[in-house]
């Protein structure tokens, strides 16, 4: 399915999150949102929201399975490291290649009444189609196909999915 017929506002993409502190000298695991970590790795440096003028400045070290360590400018030790994590990090839109895949991280997730179900955490294509993770608020995160059927309406000001009852089962 292709989003390119959805209007995406220009700005800032959130293209991953830190997702906790590593060792003891302040460094940081880095999950990423499909995108290329050379993305992450030439950027001088990554805003921690989608308005503001925080930065950081991240230098990647390497590649831990689904993460990727990091040391960020400043931070050297364990406790100001875990003070970072859940920050999203987000660079210019424009830097991110074209995709037909919309940012949809940390839109809210709704059923088709309306109800608020959970919160989008990754998108991830294993090889087969695009797939939205889905933290609900009282159970583990689960994956449903970014398709028409299981995702009928993305809200891109409202920062909203609304997806098929039928996926919840």
């Amino acid at each position: 399915m292709s989003f390119q017929d959805q209007d995406q506002p220009a700005g800032r993409a959130c293209i991953g999150k830190i997702a906790d502190a590593h060792g003891i000298r302040g460094l940081v695991k880095i999950r990423l949102f499909d995108i290329d970590a050379a993305l992450l790795a030439e950027a001088d440096h990554v805003y921690t929201n989608e308005t503001g003028d925080e930065r950081l400045s991240i230098t990647l070290k390497n590649q831990s399975g689904k993460y990727y360590l990091a040391a960020i400018e400043g931070v050297e030790d364990r406790n100001r490291a875990e003070e970072l994590k859940g920050t999203q990090l987000y660079i210019e839109a424009a830097l991110v290649p074209e995709s037909d895949v919309p940012d949809i991280i940390g839109f809210r997730v709704l059923d088709d009444q309306g109800k608020e179900i959970g919160a989008v955490i990754a998108l991830e294509n294993f090889g087969a189609s695009d797939l939205v993770e889905i933290q609900p608020a009282t159970d583990k995160p689960y994956y449903i196909p970014l398709t028409k059927d299981f995702v009928p309406h993305i809200d891109f000001e409202g920062k909203t999915i609304t997806i098929n009852p039928i996926t919840m089962i």
